[in-house]
């Protein structure tokens, strides 16, 4: 389920919780082109998260989540430059199809 606006984006660009991917619209709907290039990647980015937990499951990709952001975030402490993490990941999928 797609969703666009709503609290969650005062905090955060875009989330994806469980089969719901929240992207904040506020850049889609403004007057500069970068802010609207930032809405698509974003969408994109949580695109790859929802494939994610397609393949792995919600519960595992949560606990995997939880991992990579509190317990062990690799040899770099920023889960999007470590490419053992599912941001990483998504990142990259971002990057690919946008």
């Amino acid at each position: 389920v797609y969703r666009r606006g709503g609290l969650i984006g005062l905090f955060v660009s875009g989330i994806t919780l469980g089969r719901n991917m929240m992207v904040n619209t506020k850049y889609l709907y403004s007057s500069n082109d970068k802010d609207v290039d930032f809405y698509y990647k974003t969408l994109a980015h949580e695109r790859a998260h929802i494939y994610q937990q397609k393949i792995m499951g919600c519960f595992n990709f949560y606990l995997r989540t939880l991992y990579e952001y509190l317990v062990s975030p690799g040899y770099w402490n920023n889960p999007y430059n470590n490419p053992k993490c599912l941001e990483y990941w998504a990142d990259l999928y971002m990057k690919l199809t946008h």
